[in-house]
């Protein structure tokens, strides 16, 4: 495979502009909650802001939801659900490392909150027809509000933060499933 279908095949080949738009929108909710509620002052941080937040996003993605749920739905045949509860387990564990000095505890809870948010990433890719700057866009933009605001060193966070967290995912599953058809499937159908 030549370097162009192999970006098509990890969904990198899709309109970036509009991917990158969409999860931006699906976001505000999320920035505006916590302009209001954050008492920390916003801290941007460039190198935190390039590693943390933009090269992770990225890799990631093109990692968990553009290589290894692609091929397993697409390619392997598998069902939705298992194609989405493995690379959303392993996502989930990627990020405990953060939560290790925290207790078990902490690390669960990360894993939880991580493998959730995978699940909900695999779900945008697949509903925006493959188009994985959606769900580079929303992992961006929501891992950039959070270090902006310094809410916390990991997943966990605060209930205003974790409120703030889950308007950004009901916003986009709202713009998603008012702009997308349900996708035909190498499996059950999201």
């Amino acid at each position: 495979m030549g370097p162009r279908a192999a970006i098509a095949e990890l969904g990198l080949a899709a309109p970036a502009v509009r991917g990158v738009g969409i999860a931006l929108l699906a976001s505000l909710p999320m920035l505006v909650v916590l302009l209001l509620v954050s008492k920390n002052a916003m801290q941007f941080v460039p190198q935190t802001m390039l590693s943390s937040v933009l090269l992770a996003a990225v890799t990631e993605e093109i990692l968990f939801r553009g290589y290894l749920f692609r091929q397993l739905y697409r390619r392997a045949g598998w069902h939705f659900v298992p194609a989405i509860l493995v690379t959303g387990v392993l996502f989930g564990l990627a990020h405990v490392g953060t939560a290790l000095r925290g207790g078990a505890l902490e690390v669960l809870g990360v894993a939880g909150i991580t493998t959730l948010g995978g699940a909900f990433f695999s779900w945008l890719f697949l509903r925006w027809d493959d188009n994985l700057w959606v769900p580079i866009g929303m992992h961006l933009f929501m891992n950039g509000w959070w270090e902006l605001f310094a809410v916390s060193t990991n997943a966990i966070g605060n209930w205003n933060a974790n409120a703030a967290r889950a308007l950004a995912v009901a916003a986009a599953i709202v713009i998603t499933l008012r702009y997308t058809k349900k996708p035909a499937s190498a499996g059950t159908q999201a």
